[in-house]
């Protein structure tokens, strides 16, 4: 069979589970570039191309990659075209990790019970390059406050961007979700959001904080543009804002703040350990970020810093040792 069909049908199923579409988009990028170099190897379009060992030679070819980064390219108008060109950095070990863990994925799909392709899962042996433990500084007080300075909020798009940063610092959502707000999910007066579009499709309750609730309110009965959208944030013209939209907004924002490290997942990482400094527990971290293992929220756990040298601070082990004084040395 050719293994171009067995992809669609298997992004077919996956929508069919109610998967979200960034997941599924992503599963389709990181196949079909898997299928370009299956292609430029000169291996054919079937699934018997799909082993171990080619696997293994594809894991080489990422390894040696280097990344591609966005720009925009000059073709006779002011802005220009959006373009990837590439850099002479190499793919992070995480990116390669998720180009290779489709892979397994989809070799697992394809041995299950239910379809039956093949006998046998051909890449359970496949090892994932290893991913560094990085430590992930969360945004200080001061940072969080030179990402809030200096909106405009008598103009639409300074007032849409001001409660969007609100509202992810104050609420820890996903990109996708935010972006998937409908107005009638927004409960300014009983302060939370219900978020209907979350991964998996499970909706839950959000508080919303009081100031990024008035930020909404302020944005939604002042600014937003007259439309029959449906969803809270739109664009100037009033359609649905989009996840590249939320993209605009976090690079505008970089730029004003200075702050280069800034990224819709910070946000989301910075209002999770914060909730943890002050006293959220675990499993309400867990319901609160939509996570379906608490695994995944327990990674949130590592405090900043500042916070982890003020609690060593707190004990000193050698407080209740007596020590020999220090003499001075004669001349």
């Amino acid at each position: 069979m050719r293994l171009s069909d067995l992809v669609e049908e298997f992004l077919l199923d996956c929508r069919s589970r109610r998967l979200s579409l960034k997941t599924v988009t992503w599963y389709q990028n990181n196949l079909r570039y898997f299928r370009d170099w299956l292609s430029a190897e000169g291996y054919p379009d079937r699934v018997s191309s799909l082993t171990l060992s080619h696997a293994r030679r594809y894991s080489q070819y990422l390894s040696e990659r280097t990344a591609r980064k966005g720009t925009f390219v000059p073709t006779g108008v002011q802005r220009g075209a959006y373009a990837l060109i590439e850099s002479d950095k190499p793919l992070s070990a995480n990116t390669v990790a998720g180009y290779l863990r489709t892979l397994k994925i989809f070799s697992r799909w394809l041995a299950a019970e239910e379809q039956g392709y093949v006998q046998c899962d051909m890449l359970a042996r496949l090892k994932l390059p290893r991913r560094p433990q990085t430590h992930q500084e969360p945004l200080t007080t001061r940072e969080i406050e030179e990402i809030l300075a200096g909106y405009n909020l008598r103009h639409p798009i300074g007032a849409r961007d001001f409660a969007i940063l609100l509202t992810y610092l104050g609420t820890g959502l996903r990109a996708t979700e935010l972006i998937n707000l409908l107005l009638e999910d927004v409960h300014v007066d009983e302060g939370y959001l219900r978020v209907r579009a979350g991964k998996g499709n499970k909706t839950r309750a959000v508080n919303l904080p009081p100031e990024a609730g008035r930020a909404i309110l302020r944005y939604a009965q002042h600014f937003r543009p007259p439309t029959e959208e449906a969803h809270l944030f739109v664009t100037r013209t009033g359609s649905a804002l989009t996840y590249n939209g939320i993209k605009m907004v976090m690079r505008r924002a970089r730029q004003k703040s200075g702050i280069d490290r800034l990224h819709t997942h910070l946000l989301r990482h910075s209002f999770s350990v914060t909730a943890l400094s002050n006293g959220m527990d675990l499993m309400t971290l867990k319901e609160t970020l939509g996570h379906a293992d608490i695994r995944t929220t327990s990674g949130y756990l590592s405090m900043s810093e500042q916070q982890l040298i003020q609690q060593q601070r707190k004990v000193n082990p050698l407080a209740n040792v007596r020590l020999l004084k220090a003499i001075r040395k004669r001349a």
